[in-house]
């Protein structure tokens, strides 16, 4: 019939992009559903709800380490988050600087630009780590803390 192979559509319950990643990372050899059983405690951690001047999506959730420290999971539209990392994860797992300038920025700029022509959402996860909640800005159990240092994880395309 000149088509190639006719793939299964997948069920998606709720919100696409939330479909998506998690189908990513289930790609991945990850567990989407206990992962955020093992991350997220509806019980001391808060979910954001997407905040459309944002274009964001945020969870605070306590650190699993035992340091009484906190992280901020971010995910967004491309052109949104990455406006508010400071920094990139490096190949070390290790936070690098993302100056306004710098090569790397133009990169994701570019890889941005180049899944948008491909007719792909792009979406940008980052995070911010705090000490404790003395460190959280006030405000932070209704607004989400996210500020203008965050991390830039990962940029991913969704179809």
């Amino acid at each position: 019939d000149g088509y190639g192979k006719t793939l299964q559509k997948p069920k998606v319950i709720g919100s696409a992009i939330e479909g998506a990643l998690a189908m990513l990372a289930k790609d991945w050899g990850f567990n989407p559903n206990s992962m955020k059983r093992a991350l997220f405690d509806p019980n001391v951690d808060l979910a954001y709800p997407f905040n459309a001047a944002k274009s964001s999506s945020s969870v605070l959730v306590t650190r699993k380490d035992n340091s009484g420290g906190l992280r901020l999971f971010c995910k967004g539209a491309s052109s949104h988050v990455l406006k508010d990392c400071a920094f990139f994860t490096g190949p070390d797992g290790k936070p690098q600087p993302l100056m306004s300038d710098s090569p790397k920025r133009r990169e994701l700029e570019e890889m941005i630009l180049g899944m948008a022509d491909k007719a792909l959402c792009t979406i940008c996860i980052a995070h911010i780590d705090f000490a404790s909640t003395a460190d959280l800005p006030s405000g932070w159990q209704t607004e989400c803390p996210d500020s203008n240092q965050m991390i830039c994880d990962a940029v991913v395309g969704i179809m």
